[in-house]
């Protein structure tokens, strides 16, 4: 299940820059 976030995640930040920007911030959370 987290891997498929973590997909999911990659995906968006490919197709979306701005939610590159999050990433770091998520990442950091979990």
């Amino acid at each position: 299940q987290f891997k498929a976030l973590a997909r999911a995640l990659r995906y968006a930040s490919e197709h979306d820059p701005r939610a590159a920007g999050i990433l770091p911030s998520t990442k950091g959370a979990l």
